[in-house]
């Protein structure tokens, strides 16, 4: 029983901790926030493009040399 109460006294002490340190964290203010939110979609949307057009090219390689 004691070993159960130290592992919940560690998870308990873990979340205290971390929930202290959020509360230290510098957020950043609202325009600079949606800048980072926009820097980091337009970022996603590219690399996604990115990989499909490197997958569709591969693909076709490999169809016109009749692998796949």
């Amino acid at each position: 029983m004691d070993a159960l109460k130290k592992i919940f006294r560690s998870i308990k002490r873990y979340f205290v901790g971390a929930v202290r340190e959020l509360r230290r964290v510098r957020w950043p203010k609202g325009k600079v926030l949606a800048n980072y939110i926009s820097i980091v979609i337009f970022f996603v949307i590219f690399w996604g493009v990115y990989l499909y057009v490197i997958n569709v090219v591969v693909v076709e390689l490999l169809k016109s040399v009749g692998i796949f």
